[in-house]
């Protein structure tokens, strides 16, 4: 008798070896029975009971899940990692970040719950962040901005992930140049795709020059500084000095500007300067 009993109890503890096992290392998909959800395998056994109200796909080794009108998320285990305490919640994403809604409030967490690094994502018209598995901008305690995300690069799909740091006032992507346009301390710059920076932070403001149809792009950007203006061109990734009191015109190439003597010449994007002479006919 007690070998039969040893027998039944090694066989219920191997079972339970086989379906921990089965279930994390199995693609686990949300299934609806009679209403509720649950999870199965690739073959449409059951591995996690139903019992959710909504349920989501795996991502991060995590699954959000909906119960008693709250969201939290289970493990492959279908066990409780983070509980439901949140009004709405985003999937986790390849940084093992995921937002939460408490009442009002949005929140950037971990993968135990915890307040991702004292930060929050904002979605305040201009910095928007709230989109499923991209957190995007985000602020931290010292109200400084910085993003978190994904960004397509190309047609083909290029893409890249990009962390920057809140270190900023302000931060507006420019989607066909793929820079960020950054405010620091009352000044502005750009940072490239990846975070790096690529106009240095220490003008009184940039703006748009204009399109150029043929590249779908941005013919280069007006930097001021100290009531003068010079010239970004991203293309070429080069900077016309600002040194002038107005830009009268730019095909990409060279500007015709007006000097501080008020004197019209043109400058290359090299800042080689030609004098314009009359010709007289």
């Amino acid at each position: 008798m007690k070998l039969v009993s040893k027998i039944i109890i090694c066989l219920f503890v191997w079972f339970l070896f086989i379906k921990i096992v089965h279930s994390q290392t199995t693609n686990l998909i949300p299934i609806k029975i009679n209403g509720i959800y649950g999870y199965a395998d690739d073959s449409m056994i059951i591995i996690i009971k139903p019992s959710f109200q909504d349920a989501y796909m795996f991502t991060g080794e995590l699954a959000r899940v909906k119960f008693k009108n709250k969201f939290g998320f289970i493990n492959y285990s279908g066990k409780f990692q983070i509980p439901t305490i949140y009004d709405d919640a985003t999937d986790f994403d390849g940084w093992g970040i995921a937002t939460a809604k408490k009442k009002n409030d949005w929140i950037m967490i971990d993968k135990k719950g915890n307040l991702y690094n004292g930060v929050v994502p904002i979605d305040d018209g201009v910095h928007s962040s709230i989109s499923e598995g991209n957190p995007g901008y985000y602020k931290n305690s010292n109200g400084k901005i910085g993003y978190i995300g994904t960004i397509y690069i190309d047609s083909a799909n290029f893409k890249t992930d990009t962390i920057i740091k809140a270190n900023y006032d302000e931060i507006k992507f420019q989607y066909t140049d793929r820079l960020f346009l950054v405010k620091q301390n009352n000044k502005y710059g750009f940072l490239s795709f990846k975070g790096d920076t690529l106009v240095p932070i220490i003008y009184d403001s940039i703006i748009q020059i204009g399109w150029d149809f043929n590249s779908n792009r941005n013919i280069g950007y007006k930097l001021y500084q100290n009531n003068l203006v010079g010239i970004f061109i991203h293309k070429e990734n080069k900077i016309i000095t600002p040194k002038y009191k107005n830009i009268i015109s730019f095909n990409g190439q060279y500007a015709r500007v007006l000097t501080k003597d008020n004197n019209e010449i043109y400058v290359s994007k090299n800042n080689t300067e030609f004098i314009l002479k009359n010709i007289n006919k």
